[in-house]
């Protein structure tokens, strides 16, 4: 609070009592005008869940983008890695049973773990299920052997 010609103003929320400064002028006068503040539990209860909603957005958001940021990283990759192999990524990704696409497809895996993508993150870029992921990982390390 702060003294003013004309009265006291707030200097947190700018609100502004219109009285000769005096000895009685206490922080109780310095509230919020009626009307502005939450009168009933629910209004208190719906006040507070907007600005919960409004203290997590950014943090949510935040989230999002790496999300996005992430999915675009490891289609660029897979993009690469197809490329390499030879075919393109919705190949990759087809549900092709004959042992040239099942053969790639393991070929691919493993090059995308190699280059640093998680499990899941490959199961993700291929349409496959994480456990799918690690059985055909486990394999290819009995077969290193």
């Amino acid at each position: 609070m702060a003294s003013d010609p004309d009265g006291w103003f707030c200097v947190n929320c700018g609100y502004v009592q219109y009285q000769g400064p005096g000895l009685g002028v206490s922080v109780a006068t310095m509230s919020q005008p009626p009307g502005l503040t939450a009168e009933t539990p629910l209004e208190r209860y719906e006040d507070g869940q907007t600005k919960a909603n409004h203290r997590g957005a950014p943090l949510a958001a935040y989230w999002q983008r790496r999300k996005w940021r992430e999915r675009i990283e490891d289609e660029a990759l897979g993009k690469t890695v197809a490329r390499r192999l030879g075919v393109t990524l919705e190949d990759l990704q087809s549900n092709a049973q004959d042992d040239i696409s099942r053969g790639l497809r393991r070929e691919a895996i493993v090059e995308l773990r190699s280059l640093g993508l998680s499990r899941y993150r490959i199961g993700t870029l291929l349409a496959r299920s994480e456990t799918v992921i690690r059985a055909i990982l486990a394999r290819e390390k009995r077969a290193q052997r």
